[in-house]
Order: C-alpha cells, then sequence, then structure tokens
C-alpha cells in the first residue's frame, strides 16, 4: 500500500486540530493546495471543513482499507468510513439530522501524486446507501 493512503485515510478518521493553522498544516502533509477533486480545484481549507463535517457528524469514527492499487505516480483503493451518526450530516440532497444509527459510506478514491503530495483526486461515494441505511430516503418498489 502507499503511504500516502493510510495518511490520508487517517487525515479523515483523526480529530481535526481545532487550530486552523494546524489542521492546514496536517492536510498539507498529504495533499496540494489547490488540490483538484472530481476536476474542480479545492483550497486544502475546503477539505479541512469538510473532514470537520464529517468527523462533528459521526463519533466513533473510523476506515477499513478494502483494497488498494499503487501505480507509482498514481494509486487507487476502496474503503469503508464508519461511525455513529450523532450530530448533522450535510449530503447534496440537503442535511441528515442524527440518528444515533452505526452508518458506513462506502467509497473509492484515486489520487495522481507530484513530488509526495496528492494533487488530484477522483472520489466516488455510495451516498444513496448512506441516505437509506439513516432513514432519510425509503426505496419504493
Amino acid at each position: 500500500m502507499n503511504p500516502i493512503i493510510h495518511r490520508a485515510l487517517s487525515l479523515w478518521a483523526e480529530p481535526v486540530p481545532v487550530d486552523d493553522a494546524l489542521a492546514l498544516d496536517r492536510f498539507a502533509s498529504v495533499y496540494a493546495d489547490p488540490v483538484t477533486v472530481n476536476g474542480a480545484a479545492s483550497p486544502l481549507a475546503e477539505l479541512v471543513r469538510r473532514a470537520r463535517m464529517v468527523q462533528g457528524a459521526f463519533s466513533a469514527l473510523h476506515h477499513e482499507l478494502v483494497a488498494d492499487v499503487d501505480g507509482g505516480d498514481r494509486c487507487a483503493f476502496a474503503f469503508r468510513l464508519s461511525g455513529r451518526h450523532t450530530g448533522t450530516l450535510e449530503t447534496p440532497l440537503g442535511p441528515v439530522t442524527a440518528t444515533g444509527r452505526e452508518l458506513t459510506v462506502t467509497g473509492m478514491d484515486t489520487f495522481l501524486l507530484r513530488d509526495g503530495l496528492v494533487v488530484e483526486i477522483w472520489a466516488l461515494a455510495d451516498m444513496l446507501g448512506l441516505l437509506i441505511a439513516a432513514g432519510a430516503l425509503t426505496p419504493t418498489p
């Protein structure tokens, strides 16, 4: 496994420092600023904000690496991010208030690396499965 995968997953699962400068420094040890996410430039401050939102929505947050491929300057990995849903979660369909349920989102990321940093990310996450598990959506037969 490319060590940057472990470092990236840890940033999202371990508490983000309250101090903005320290949080940005930690993210800058993994990601370029800005980093391209799904084709759009994203400043590190936005990644820090997203990580704080995820960590505010889940307690006992942890990740599981399911599979990974290392191709030198490119790597890809599949993961599960799980925790107890204890805070509001921002989603593409709007906020989902805490349910108290143990929820898991499955995702896959590909990284383009340059000079030891992630400069480009293509990311997919099973938000539909997460929203159904949270009770925010009900599938119809």
